[in-house]
């Protein structure tokens, strides 16, 4: 898993101050993300497949993959790009594999809470709940092939250097030149912290259906959206990522939510301000005196 994400374009203040606005409206207002959905469901090909990957990298979102930047574990001095898996809906690859009972309820309540959200775009019923099942199949098979948490323990595990042209005949389908060029990323060596994982998106790529593909990213946009949309979004997203799985009995107020995720997201951007505006050149020139 990466840390730092690279990005050229953060536009988050404007969202969290309209998520900071109450939500008295019980109407499912889907209009935030509509554009995004729109452009996904007009997708016609793998290029464009990838192309709308990319664009929701840059925007925040994390399906597929993930590129950011982290301590080089042999070098600390030296922070190094990496690639890792992408974000799944449920905490991690146990609750998609094991066969506890417990598992097999919760992969069950996962599936019952995609078919809510998606039908709250608009879906019809019985569309939601096939999106919802085709979504926790490609999401299994993803979780299949990332790292145990045991082994992801060791940090030699998620230690493997290589030129990027390496990584570009180990994933092929992704231009990985030209998709670490739009992040302003130049270096000749990139960490892939799982290279089976890539190998085995590399192929899922290929070998699923367009339509499946362009299924898990609007529920990447609509589950990753839910909890700065409209009550009906809110709550639902809630009772499961609250109660269900984490076992909240209370929401906090909004406008804490709303603080926490504004400093989480822009806690980076806050701290480049502060230092250009208080630590000017003469500072530093004072400082290595």
């Amino acid at each position: 898993m990466c840390c730092t994400r690279f990005s050229k374009n953060l536009p988050l203040h404007r969202p969290r101050r309209r998520a900071a606005r109450s939500r008295k409206s019980a109407t499912s207002i889907v209009t935030p993300i509509q554009p995004e959905l729109d452009r996904i469901i007009a997708i016609s090909d793998r290029n464009g497949l990838l192309a709308e990957v990319t664009r929701l990298h840059d925007m925040g979102y994390a399906p597929l993959f993930r590129v950011g930047g982290q301590n080089d574990f042999k070098n600390s001095k030296m922070i190094i790009a990496s690639v890792g898996t992408g974000q799944l809906g449920l905490p991690d690859r146990d609750y998609y594999l094991r066969d506890d009972e417990r598992f097999k309820n919760m992969r069950s309540q996962y599936v019952d809470h995609m078919a809510r959200m998606l039908s709250l775009t608009g879906e019809d019923a019985s569309q939601a709940r096939s999106d919802a099942d085709r979504i926790l199949q490609l999401e299994t098979r993803l979780a299949q092939a990332q790292m145990p948490r045991e082994e992801m323990r060791n940090p030699e595990n998620r230690y493997h250097m290589m030129p990027v042209a390496q990584l570009a005949s180990t994933a092929p389908i992704v231009d990985w030149n030209a998709y670490l060029a739009a992040l302003g990323i130049n270096q000749p060596s990139i960490n892939v912290t799982e290279p089976a994982y890539i190998q085995t998106m590399n192929r899922l790529l290929s070998d699923v259906p367009l339509e499946d593909w362009k299924t898990l990213l609007r529920w990447n946009v609509v589950n990753a959206s839910a909890p700065a949309l409209s009550k009906p979004f809110e709550e639902e997203e809630f009772n499961f990522n609250g109660r269900i799985l984490s076992g909240q009995q209370q929401q906090q107020e909004r406008w804490k939510r709303c603080v926490r995720a504004t400093d989480a997201s822009l806690g980076q951007l806050l701290g480049q301000e502060y230092v250009r505006r208080n630590f000017t050149p003469e500072a530093k020139a004072k400082m290595n005196r």
